[in-house]
């Protein structure tokens, strides 16, 4: 494998679609990367599984930039000891991904060169080193410089992972973080195609001190990123988009994974967590978000928000935090509201307000700073 080989990092030949990288130990392995764009993907991925089984390609990446959406990138990694036989795997897989895809871009020339490199190097030729910034990698590009941070993602009991991509990039975005998200594709030796996702996060101000990973993981009420600490010599793992871990999942995790469900729901209760919290720091209220539809407000108050009616849910939140605290409980579905305020169960409990989405925007948020 690719790992057993030494390379340099920036030793690199670009001849039309691919990029080439010559070992420098005795085994003179050739390693090449092709790059393609296109908004199709499960069909996509069907076909690449196809030339993983059959050894033509060593792995494959998706790359999906947090900024650029319908933009997905993939690149392929080719092995072999001689470029002409990489070419002609190259010309065979760029023809049965244009039958299948007729509107796939592959990139070509100076466009590869610079999408190649875009994780690291942000102008071609320009000088680059690099160093270790606490767990994340200083970049310096000339008179530009960033920090990269890399997360491992952990699908194994995460809730909703057939949207957890529309999800995750919602979320990020509303946090105004940059970044790519990965998925690395590869065989094993058993024949079992596995992926292993991550996330590596783009800072560009040296004293930005948000914590990404506590964020995503209150926000998903679950440790979905995991901080990883790379060292320099494995920023080619990053550039070369392979795994940042030795973790990988089975294809059974990819059912329906890159769908757009829920896409509405989410952004209207990110924009409705938004509201909320623009109005507890305008008052200077002292708050703390426990998860996407939780917060927990001046230590007396807890305020439960929901897009459709989630019965049990409501019960357990109740059992648990009623004797404590005062809760506010809000529905974002008007539907489902009508349907929380016929249950009668609810209306005789005292220390319990039900809220709709309108009177949430006339609400007085004072009345935190009056119950001090």
């Amino acid at each position: 494998m690719t790992k057993k080989s030494k390379f340099q990092l920036l030793s690199y030949l670009v001849d039309e679609y691919l990029i080439y990288y010559k070992s420098l130990n005795k085994n003179k392995k050739l390693v090449a990367f092709a790059m393609f764009e296109t908004v199709v993907i499960n069909s996509i991925i069907t076909v690449l599984n196809q030339f993983l089984r059959k050894r033509l390609i060593q792995y494959y990446t998706i790359q999906l930039n947090i900024l650029e959406k319908n933009r997905n990138v993939f690149l392929l990694n080719f092995e072999e000891k001689k470029k002409e036989n990489i070419i002609k795997i190259f010309n065979d897989i760029q023809q049965k991904l244009v039958e299948e895809n007729n509107a796939l871009k592959f990139l070509k020339n100076s466009k590869l060169e610079r999408k190649f490199l875009e994780p690291i190097i942000k102008k071609v030729n320009s000088k680059v080193s690099l160093m270790k910034h606490g767990e994340s990698i200083l970049v310096l590009n000339n008179s530009d410089s960033f920090l990269l941070s890399f997360y491992y993602i952990d699908f194994d009991y995460l809730e909703n992972k057939n949207s957890f991509i529309n999800n995750f990039i919602k979320v990020i975005n509303n946090f105004e973080r940059e970044g790519y998200l990965n998925f690395n594709f590869r065989i094993d030796n058993n024949e079992e195609i596995k992926f292993s996702p991550y996330f590596v996060e783009n800072i560009i101000k040296s004293d930005d001190s948000f914590n990404t990973e506590n964020s995503v993981n209150t926000f998903f009420n679950y440790n979905v990123l995991k901080r990883q600490n790379l060292k320099i010599r494995e920023i080619v793992n990053y550039l070369w988009r392979m795994g940042i871990s030795n973790d990988f999942f089975p294809l059974k995790y990819l059912n329906s994974l890159f769908t757009t469900k829920n896409q509405n729901d989410l952004t209207r209760l990110l924009k409705f967590n938004k509201l909320i919290e623009q109005n507890l720091l305008k008052y200077q209220i002292e708050y703390i978000r426990l998860s996407k539809n939780l917060i927990f407000i001046e230590e007396k108050f807890l305020f439960l928000v929901l897009i459709k009616l989630d019965s049990e849910y409501i019960k357990k939140i109740i059992e648990k935090y009623h004797s404590k605290y005062f809760i506010y409980i809000t529905i974002l579905n008007k539907k489902e509201f009508e349907k929380l305020a016929s249950i009668t169960n609810f209306k005789t409990l005292h220390n319990l307000l039900t809220l709709n989405s309108d009177e949430i925007l006339n609400f007085d948020f004072n009345i935190f700073r009056n119950k001090r």
